[in-house]
């Protein structure tokens, strides 16, 4: 039984890297279980209060994988993990719900994390390049890929969003919605 929610994956997301809080967990759980969605140990998660879940961390984490197991739900790898938050950023960037520069040192810092950690970075590499570039043109040199020519303060937003437009595109699901909001913001 799926209880789609649309901070799911972000949680799930976060979860994976490291940086979902018990009480995000816990207000997940809470608002699913009042849309309707039932299993025990989303009922046990939902009643935690933070001060439990941090005393009883191990417990707290197994019931909330316990529960994601009830509701059919998978948590991603960690190079999926990456990539759903970038789509995420990627999303959040073209909405404006984060500033520019930093959805972009988020995604220079995902780049990093794959890069150096689990390797097969490649489809995160246009966000480092830009970033690359930037620093390059501040310092008055040339930036390091074609695609990135004009490149200057004045134009880095349009550069970014349309960066974050084609990684939606190519690497986000549902792909369809990624399209029809493209094609709609243009």
């Amino acid at each position: 039984m799926k209880c789609p929610r649309p901070d799911t994956k972000r949680l799930l997301t976060a979860y994976v890297l490291g940086g979902a809080t018990s009480k995000e967990v816990i207000d997940w759980a809470t608002a699913i279980l009042i849309d309707g969605c039932d299993s025990p140990h989303l009922r046990l998660l939902a009643g935690y209060t933070e001060s439990q879940a941090e005393a009883d961390l191990q417990d707290f984490r197994g019931d909330f994988l316990r529960t994601l197991e009830e509701l059919g739900l998978d948590l991603p790898s960690e190079r999926t993990a990456y990539q759903d938050y970038a789509c995420i950023i990627c999303e959040e960037i073209l909405e404006e719900i984060i500033a520019l520069r930093k959805g972009h040192q988020v995604l220079y810092s995902i780049w990093q994390e794959v890069n150096y950690g689990i390797g097969d970075a490649q489809i995160f590499e246009p966000f480092m390049y830009l970033e690359d570039s930037l620093s390059l043109i501040e310092e008055g040199y040339p930036p390091l890929m074609e695609r990135f020519e004009g490149l200057n303060a004045s134009t880095y937003p349009d550069i970014l969003r349309s960066e974050a437009r084609l990684f939606l595109d190519a690497h986000c699901n549902p792909k369809e919605e990624h399209v029809k909001k493209t094609r709609a913001n243009r």
